[in-house]
Order: structure tokens, then sequence, then C-alpha cells
């Protein structure tokens, strides 16, 4: 009888139950199965023919305006010529009517539908007219007890009651009543209503003056501004025509309407918050893809205490039909309060300058073209205070669905990229992000479906407070055909911003950038004829030797005897190790009060005499890496750095102690700065506090750096031996055009767990392997 609504982004059912949260009110309104017959999935508000209204509403207070953020999504059907049992044969298709309401209020919600009025009032309104014996001048308008009391409505109005509620809405000389639009107003505020200048019909005993809604002065030109924001839409397209066939159901065009409710600030001494609603299916872009009506209303404190009289709202649907009639259907795809959830998301360049047109930067928006390196930035959270878990289904995961530019593309043009999240508790993990097939009917876009994400679960102590995850996911420009885009120029384009959906809820993620429609991404692309370049790699191009001398004798020749009594025994590993303040301090700070010492290798970029002894590493801004050192265990070795072996290619003479290194940077200028490089996580390293990047001569592969510690190491001032611009590391400045321009420098330190028992005299070796990794930044 009616299509399935459109299904939720990870492609579950487009609705979830509501039974024990809303109720029916009226005889006409008709609950709608799921398939399996064990839940009502949506309701026909009205269904069977003419002067029918119906509702559903929430048990209790749900919308909590108090809250930081609220949500709430319906999946909507207009079908005119039809009811409840199938296609009317004489229904007039031109004439539907009249229409359905999302409503919010204060107060105790109808119980009775017959105290709510039929035709024009979609369920809310007063009564269209007011009677009587004939005026002198226009009548004062009299109470009428059945329109919605302290509320605030969305209407969905398919019927143009020309002469009264909906004078306003239209031009002046408007005739055709098939037309619809979509309203916001306070069916209780004297300020909705004014009677009209003449009585417009009359009989035999009644003069009736029409009562007119009021309205915000928009496109229209005979409305009127009031003190509450009353806006209006015309020219949208609602309804769905129905088929002479029962079981043709490919005419059915649902809509849906996202409404969501973000609280003020705390420091705005206003207070209230905005509500908005986001409304898809109604209109379209002149290339024929969706263009979704977007509305902001902002609210104070003292106009929340004027319309509702409380903070705390119950949440209903309305309907109403006349002379002329239709179903009015929905079906929730996100309940307030059962699933208490939102999320922000933006897109940055790779290096998180903006990337989109937004207000702030309208008078010089930023311009993407191909080659361009971008980031979709996602938060999403969810409130300890919701009813359900989302998911509930313990083995079902989150899903994303982000819609991009069908120029953007996954580096290196992959179909599917492997993305880090991270969550409540500062784990992280990782999802799966693929694009999925161009969709035709929006020519401009396709998708990317991100699966995989851990589901929000109600802590089992604590209903207060925010759980929040956090991802980014990496997109490039491709190549733009000038058939398309001539050469040199600019298109703008505006994308729908994600959703995130689970078994309980699925939420539509603002931008909080855009002002106007916060559903949205805009930005401009120009086509710089350019081709496609992937970003390549990073790639180790050298490291440094490791030659070890002694920093305690003028001679720097390691002694035997030393060793034996433990002179370079203070271990690196140290958890209160002396600090390394400058270069000037090295060699006093490093050295303990015992007298022990440390050996020490360096290795520096002289622009006078290049040398390969260096780490260098191209980077790529794009793509994240590892840097893993492995070192042996010192051995005995030919003059060449060859180990001596014995007969099974063991070491002949291994060093008796093993050793650990730490590596401090510096620029190698006089009294200049001197850091250790900081550890990349605590499990590798012994210390207990600033972990440092150490590595133990075991065999074992350590990650002496990664590119977010590289980046820590960058040269600024007068510290950082690391002069990379690409995100790798690179000991030389790029100024080549003198010697006393900096330069970085690289200490490594070396220290034995103990004193040697005895030491054979020789050259002693530690193979060391460097290993880089890469993966793609998420």
């Amino acid at each position: 009888m009616f299509g399935d609504p459109p299904t939720l982004a990870d492609g579950s059912p487009g609705f979830i139950p509501y039974d024990a949260y809303f109720h029916k009110v009226g005889p006409n309104s008709v609950l709608i199965k799921s398939p399996d017959g064990t839940h009502n999935a949506g309701l026909a508000v009205t269904t069977a023919g003419q002067n029918e209204v119906g509702a559903l509403w929430s048990n209790s207070p749900v919308f909590n305006l108090d809250k930081q953020h609220l949500s709430v999504s319906m999946a909507m059907l207009i079908k005119q010529g039809f009811n409840y049992s199938g296609y009317i044969p004489g229904a007039t298709p031109a004439d539907p009517g009249d229409g359905m309401a999302f409503a919010l209020t204060g107060s105790s919600i109808p119980t009775d539908s017959s105290k709510m009025n039929t035709g024009a009032s979609v369920g809310v309104w007063r009564k269209e007219e007011i009677s009587g014996a004939k005026f002198g001048s226009t009548p004062t308008l009299p109470a009428d007890t059945n329109q919605l009391k302290k509320s605030a409505v969305i209407t969905f109005d398919t019927y143009a009651n020309l002469n009264t509620l909906d004078y306003n809405a239209y031009p002046s000389g408007s005739t055709a009543t098939n037309a619809s639009y979509v309203g916001f107003n306070y069916p209780d505020q004297a300020g909705t209503y004014t009677v009209g200048a003449d009585h417009y019909r009359t009989d035999t005993s009644n003069w009736y003056w029409p009562v007119h809604l009021m309205y915000d002065a928009g496109t229209q030109t005979n409305s009127s501004t009031t003190t509450l924001p009353r806006p209006f839409n015309t020219g949208v397209s609602l309804l769905s025509k129905s088929s002479t066939l029962n079981n043709n159901y490919s005419l059915d065009k649902w809509h849906i309407l996202d409404v969501t409710w973000d609280h003020a600030l705390a420091s705005d001494p206003a207070g209230g918050g905005t509500l908005t609603y986001r409304l898809t299916g109604v209109q379209t872009n002149a290339d024929g893809s969706d263009k979704p009506l977007v509305r902001r209303i902002r609210w104070t404190d003292a106009q929340i205490n004027t319309i509702f009289g409380t903070h705390q709202l119950s949440v209903g649907f309305t309907g109403s039909t006349g002379s002329q009639f239709e179903a009015n259907v929905f079906a929730f795809r996100s309940l307030p309060g059962w699933v208490n959830a939102g999320g922000y998301t933006s897109l940055t360049k790779k290096d998180d300058s903006p990337a989109e047109i937004t207000p702030a930067n309208a008078a010089n928006p930023p311009v993407l073209k191909t080659n361009d390196q971008l980031k979709y930035n996602f938060t999403v959270t969810f409130d300890n205070d919701s009813l359900h878990n989302w998911s509930d289904d313990p083995q079902s995961a989150l899903t994303a669905v982000v819609p991009i530019n069908k120029y953007f593309v996954f580096p290196n043009k992959n179909s599917s990229e492997s993305i880090d999240v991270t969550y409540p508790d500062g784990t992280t993990g990782t999802a799966d992000a693929t694009i999925l097939p161009k969709d035709s009917t929006h020519p401009d876009n396709r998708y990317v479906k991100v699966t995989g994400i851990n589901s929000f679960k109600l802590p089992s102590t604590s209903t207060s407070g925010t759980q929040k995850l956090t991802f980014n996911m990496r997109v490039d420009v491709d190549q733009i055909p000038t058939s398309e885009i001539a050469a040199g120029a600019t298109k703008e384009f505006t994308d729908d911003t994600a959703t995130v959906s689970g078994d309980t809820a699925q939420i539509h993620l603002e931008n909080q950038a855009q002002t106007t429609n916060p559903y949205s991404i805009h930005y401009q692309i120009q086509n710089n004829n350019l081709p496609y370049n992937p970003p390549a790699d990073p790639t180790l191009d050298s490291v440094p030797s490791l030659t070890f001398v002694a920093i305690n004798t003028d001679a720097q020749i390691i002694n035997v005897s030393d060793l034996i009594n433990g002179t370079y025994t203070r271990s690196v590993k140290d958890q209160s190790p002396k600090k390394v303040a400058t270069t000037n301090d090295l060699n006093p700070l490093l050295t303990a009060d015992n007298n022990q010492y440390f050996l020490l290798a360096t290795a520096n970029y002289n622009k006078a005499v290049p040398t390969n002894s260096l780490l260098q590493i191209t980077g790529n801004n794009a793509k994240q890496w590892d840097l893993q050192l492995s070192l042996s265990n010192f051995a005995l070795s030919d003059s060449t750095g060859k180990v001596i072996t014995d007969s099974n290619g063991d070491p002949q003479t291994p060093l008796p102690q093993r050793s650990t290194i730490a590596f401090i940077s510096t620029t190698g200028g006089s009294n200049s700065p001197a850091n250790y490089w900081p550890g990349t996580n605590l499990a590798s390293s012994t210390e207990t506090s600033s972990p440092k990047a150490m590595v133990k001569d075991d065999g074992s592969g350590y990650i002496l750096m990664n590119a977010q510690s590289a980046a820590s190491l960058k040269y600024s001032g007068s510290f950082g031996s690391n002069f990379s611009t690409d995100g790798g590391f690179t000991m030389e400045s790029g100024d080549t055009s003198g010697t006393s321009n900096p330069t970085g420098t690289i200490y490594s330190i070396l220290g034995f767990d103990g004193k040697m028992p005895t030491v054979k005299v020789g050259h002693y070796t530690s193979t060391a392997t460097w290993t880089l990794s890469t993966t793609p930044t998420s």
C-alpha cells in the first residue's frame, strides 16, 4: 500500500520501532507494522477520506531544551488521491488536502481527536473563519479552544486555502489551490493570526470573516514580520501521486525530515538555543540534484517561556483532511531521548587550513584544485542519559555514509582505505572506508561508506556526561575534464554532510562553520588543467653511521679498563636523567657524579662538506610513517667492521653487557637547545614519564621516530634538527648559500647495562637495521 521508507545509511530498514514511547490519537490514524508484524514502524495519520484528523504523540515530554543537543529524524510520505484501502477511482489528484505537521508542545497533549480542527488546520490551527451577524467593522478574533496549546509547529500544507489560513503564504491574486508550502509558526500565540479586512462569504444569516496566518516577510510581499521567527517556503514539492495499481509504489516520494536542537553557549546572556529543520525531496538544484530546505529558528529563554511555558516538550505528528484527502504517513528514523546523539563534521586541507566557503571567509574563499590533499573530520557524540545503546545489537557496529564530490578520490585512487578511529576511552581502532558506485540521481556526488565503527554503550554506573569518538578521512582532488569545467574556470559545490547510523538511530552530522545550512559542506573547485599525481610514499634516503667515541678522554678512545670499571654503565634508561639543556651542556650534564660517562656518536650537516652520515627521510604530508631501528648485540669485529663469527656463524666474542642508545636533537650551533627525542609510546620505553626514543641492542625492533614525533623536532628559532617541509626528516635547512646557516645535528648516546667482567681489545660492531614503514594518514 505504501512503498518502504528509504533505508538507513547502513542499509537497514528506514524506521525504528516506537511502541513504548508514542501513542496514536483518534480513530482515523492507522498504525503501520514492521514487515514481521512485531513492531509499530510508522503511522498513517489520516487515511480514509474527507474531514479526518489524527495524531501520534510521545507518552511523556522527551524533547528537553535544557540539553546541549537533541535530534529527531523522520521519513514522511504524503500520497494524494489515496486512502488506506488503495487507489480511489475518481479522486481528483490535482486537489489533495490538507497536510500534516510536526509539533512540539509544553502543554498536556490532546487525547481526543474531536478537539482538533479538521480541514485547513492540519490538526494544529484554530478554525479558518469566524462567523456571525453582519459586522460594522472587522471583528475581534474570538477564543478558539481547538488549536494546539503552548506549541511550535512545522507544517506541510498541501492545499492552498487562499481566502483563509494560507492567505499570507501566497502572492496576491493566486488562484491555484493545488499548491504546497512549508511553514513554521505557533498555533497558540496571538500574533500568529489576524482577521481579514473584509468578509469573504455569506449565507442566509451570517457573514464569514477569514482568519489568516501571519508569517515573516520573505519572498512573498503580503506577509507580516513579527517578533517570534515565523519562516515559510512556497514552491515546494510535497506530494506523491498514486498509481491505479495498488502494489505500484514507484511514485512514492519519501521526504526525510531532520529536526535538531542546539543549546546556546553558557556565555550567551539570552540563553535559549537554535532549532534547525531540514527537509529533503522538495526542491532541486539546476543540475537536478536535491536541494534540501533548511531553516534555523533562534529562541531566547524568554521566548521559550512565552511559547511553551517549560523546557520539557512533548513531540507529535498531526494531520487533517477536508473536502479533499490524502494519506499522511511517517516513520521515525531516530527518537529524541531514545538515543541522544549528535556530531560535527568539516572539510579541511591537509594542514587543517580551511577548504570550505564559509561566512567567515566569503570575501576570500579557498579554491580547491587537482592534487590538493583534503581531510574530512568527524566527531560523533553520545549522551549517557540515553535510553538505549547505539546500537542495541551487540553484533552491530555503527556505519557512516559520507557524500563526496565526483572529483574526490582516495589517495592513489584506491577503492578503499583503512582509517583510524579514536574511541571515548582513548583507545584506537580501524574502520573500513569504501567508495560506492556513483549515484545517477546526484550527478556531482558519490558516497563513501565507513563500516566497523564500534557502537556506543550506556555506562553501568552513571547517566551523566557525553561520550565522543573521532576519525578523519583523506581524499585528493582528481584530474578534472575540461568538458565539465573549462581550464581555469571555477565551480561551486554544496554537499550534504555525513550520516551515522546504527540499529537504534540515524544521526545527521552538523557543520558548525555553515551558519545557514549546517547540514552542508560548501566549496569551490578550479580546473588547473593538471593530471592527477598520486602522493608518493615516504622514503628512507640515508641514516647516521652511529660510530661511538668516548667523551671523557681527549683522544676519544674507549679503554678496556673503563668498560671493566663500569665507566659507561650510567644507563640512558634512567627514570630521572640529567636534563640536557644546550649543546654547551652536553659533556658535563651527561656525566654522572661518580665520574661515569657516556659514549657519543654525532651526525650533522656541514654545508661546506656535505656528508651522507645523516638521517634523511623524504616525507609526504598526506601519509604517516614509522622509523624502526633494531640493533644486534655488540660483538668483536675486524677493522672493516665485519663481526668475527664462530663455526656456527654466531658472534665469536659478544660484549657481555647489553647497551641502550638514546637520541638527542639540536641545530648544532653553540649554546643551542638540545633535547631528547620524544618516545612514540610508553610501551616501548622503560620510562614512566617523559618517554624518550631509545633502542636496546637485543635484536628487537624499536620505533625510534614517527611522522608526529619528527614534526616536534622541526627547527624553530634555535632548536630542532629537522628542516623538512614535506612531513619527513632532513638535517639541512634548504639554504646552501653559506656555512653559517643553521644545520641539524643528532647526538646518539650509548650506555651499558653494567660493568664488564672482561673485555677483549679490538673493534666492536652492532648491526643496525633501519626500517621505514608507511600507513595512510587518517
